[in-house]
């Protein structure tokens, strides 16, 4: 596996179960209240971002930066305008309730923050400033930042930093809407733990021993042509795709849980699509190629049993042991809870959860969505639009599933996406639109 130095969580050791009839869970719904990625080859539809829709919805009220969900439910409108029609209030009302799933924005409060830039203006920027930057700056980290009006950039040096800055006036952009700063890039970890059957989200995996370890993420079908899942397929599960022999290849990687050698569960059949720098959606010249999301597939062996729609509920991290560098109190199945309701997105200032097999499970609210980050040090790859979580992570957890937060809306839980990686003060996750789209084929949730 790879090492660098931003940290790619790959390793919630499971101490006991309950006795919950899980039965009821086991399958899919063919009626259709379930969510599928379907997308039959790899770029056969447009990609679509969160950015892209939050490009629709400023063309449609103009001076929009960006909208999120406040700690109290409120909607918070970012924007060049501080006078707001009514009629471009409901406009806005409307996208969230298309980009969540359900009404979150209806009837919640309104509160207007003003911002110098519109996300048109804070796009065209960030858009040059990629083309623009090259290898010396030492990219990590780019992201229009929709709740304050700026466009946000990280250098894994302070030489870089200043290349940034650099390169920011060579384009006179206005003062204020380039903020840079010193971020290290991601770091790929793996760390170690026990064997659970059925199989659920949050489960130790791997294609080695302990030391390679990363978390299982959602149990998944394949999807028909009508986009309902068949099991006939096979049954399969999503974890990261750092998580196998060759990033972001297909190489039938083999994986165990909780290790391969004793406990061989499935082997990888789908792997998250390079597109070489220059191509239409890596228009940057700092990193050797660029994906949509850190996922892969892997297909169960018919022998393992699992359960769809899944993942455990478990105690949280509780601090490293200073001369073994393991938890003393290791992460344990406290139950279960059924994540999979047919609704996917979520924006920025929602509450969410993820359950790791290091550091359990840990619930944070969305602080950016639509980050670029670089992984590592030799500055290969870029992992585009990821959303980044105010929670802990911990070597180990790469893979982990990551849900709307049980109780914080009307519908939830419902999944969001894959956990790849920590950034120090919070994790990142693919989107699961981006999951399904970096991955070719129609997959079930």
């Amino acid at each position: 596996m790879k090492r660098s130095s931003f940290m790619l969580i790959s390793s919630i050791f499971l101490i006991s179960c309950t006795n919950a009839d899980l039965t009821s869970v086991n399958s899919p719904d063919s009626g259709g209240n379930r969510r599928s990625a379907d997308v039959k080859s790899s770029f056969s539809q447009t990609p679509r971002t969160y950015d892209d829709d939050l490009h629709a919805l400023a063309l449609s009220v103009e001076g929009i930066t960006g909208v999120a969900i406040g700690t109290e439910g409120q909607l918070i409108i970012s924007t060049t305008n501080p006078d707001l029609s009514p009629r471009q209030i409901e406009t806005v009302r409307d996208w969230v309730s298309n980009q969540v799933g359900q009404d979150i924005g209806r009837d919640a409060s309104v509160h207007v923050r003003v911002t110098n830039f519109s996300f048109i203006e804070l796009e065209r920027a960030y858009k040059l400033l990629l083309r623009r930057l090259p290898r010396e700056s030492q990219f990590t980290l780019g992201d229009i930042d929709e709740a304050t009006g700026v466009v946000r950039l990280a250098s894994a040096t302070q030489s870089g930093a200043d290349l940034m800055r650099d390169v920011a006036a060579s384009l006179n952009l206005p003062e204020g809407m380039v903020e840079v700063s010193v971020e290290k890039p991601v770091q790929l970890l793996q760390t170690l733990r026990s064997a659970e059957r059925p199989t659920f989200g949050g489960l130790q995996i791997s294609i080695s021993g302990d030391s390679e370890a990363c978390t299982l993420g959602m149990n998944v079908y394949a999807a028909d042509y009508s986009g309902n899942p068949d099991p006939g397929l096979g049954r399969f599960f999503l974890t990261a795709s750092h998580c196998t022999t060759l990033f972001a290849q297909l190489d039938s990687s083999i994986f165990g849980q909780p290790i391969v050698y004793q406990h061989e569960v499935g082997v990888e059949v789908a792997d998250a699509e390079r597109m070489p720098v220059g191509s239409a959606y890596c228009q940057v010249s700092f990193v050797s190629w660029c994906i949509f999301a850190d996922a892969a597939v892997v297909k169960y062996r018919d022998s393992v049993p699992s359960y769809f729609g899944v993942v455990a509920t478990s105690n949280a991290y509780t601090g490293w042991d200073p001369i073994t560098h393991q938890q003393p109190i290791p992460p344990a199945v406290t139950g279960w809870t059924s994540i999979s309701n047919g609704i996917t997105g979520a924006m920025q200032g929602m509450l969410v959860t993820k359950v790791g097999r290091t550091s359990g499970q840990t619930q944070g609210a969305i602080t950016a969505t639509c980050v670029d980050a670089v992984y590592d040090n030799a500055w290969t790859v870029l992992t585009l639009c990821s959303s980044k979580v105010g929670a802990l992570a911990r070597p180990g957890d790469s893979g982990a599933p990551v849900y709307v937060t049980a109780g914080t809306y009307p519908q939830a839980p419902w999944p969001v996406g894959i956990l790849w990686g920590d950034g120090g003060d919070g994790y990142f996750y693919s989107p699961l639109n981006l999951v399904g789209l970096s991955l070719g084929g129609g997959w079930f949730w």
